[in-house]
């Protein structure tokens, strides 16, 4: 499947929104202390490497790396 440019940058903020809600409900586990210390910061880690990710495909995309 080719994708056109728009398509790879929708792909990609969609991406952003769904990790942006994972980081929310990390968050909200933190402040409930619904899991444990380790298992946050595992998520965080992964969050954290998708995100970085996510935002250099988006340079790309646009032409600014």
């Amino acid at each position: 499947m080719n994708m056109t440019l728009n398509d790879t940058i929708a792909a990609l903020a969609a991406r952003r929104e769904a990790l942006s809600a994972e980081l929310d409900q990390l968050a909200a586990d933190s402040i409930a202390q619904a899991t444990p210390l380790e298992e946050r910061a595992a998520r965080l880690a992964r969050i954290a490497d998708d995100m970085l990710v996510v935002f250099t495909a988006e340079r790309r995309a646009h032409g600014l790396a």
